[in-house]
């Protein structure tokens, strides 16, 4: 995933991502987000989904927590792996991980899981090699939408 993109999902949820600077051994979100710029909106959704989660768990269990250890493809699906949570928080994890299956990794488009030997699921568009305009496609949206309304979350 694009840095830029990286940056705005830790800026978004410094909680989820507060290990993203510990050693390894602790945490694997020191390698970033190892998956393509078409699965943004899935990872930003879900995100947000179990960040109120924690707000509401919080009333009532104030050490209630949600931390992201790893984020990557693999198998052509969204691997989201967590330390705490809860069913409800897993339930979100495999709901984004379902969605990813037919989303394009690269440009969010509707897709589908390519067989080995590159297990990928992508676009009819992006099956050959996607062009430099396809890659950045959801860069340039979000830039757009930040650009025209940086505070568009904020209800």
């Amino acid at each position: 995933m694009h840095s830029d993109l990286s940056n705005l999902l830790y800026t978004r949820y410094p909680d989820i991502f507060a290990d993203r600077d510990a050693p390894l051994t602790d945490s694997l979100m020191g390698f970033g987000f190892c998956c393509g710029d078409g699965w943004f909106f899935i990872i930003d959704n879900l995100c947000r989904c179990i960040q109120n989660h924690v707000e509401w768990k919080r009333k009532t269990n104030p050490d209630f927590y949600v931390k992201a250890v790893q984020v990557k493809e693999k198998f052509g699906t969204l691997r989201f792996y967590i330390d705490g949570g809860d069913e409800e928080v897993y339930g979100m994890i495999k709901m984004a991980e379902c969605m990813s299956r037919n989303v394009c990794e690269i440009t969010g488009d509707i897709g589908s899981s390519t067989i080995p030997p590159m297990w990928a699921t992508r676009s009819p568009e992006c099956q050959e090699k996607p062009t430099e305009a396809q890659m950045n496609r959801v860069l340039n949206f979000v830039n757009k939408i930040e650009s025209e309304d940086p505070n568009h979350y904020d209800i």
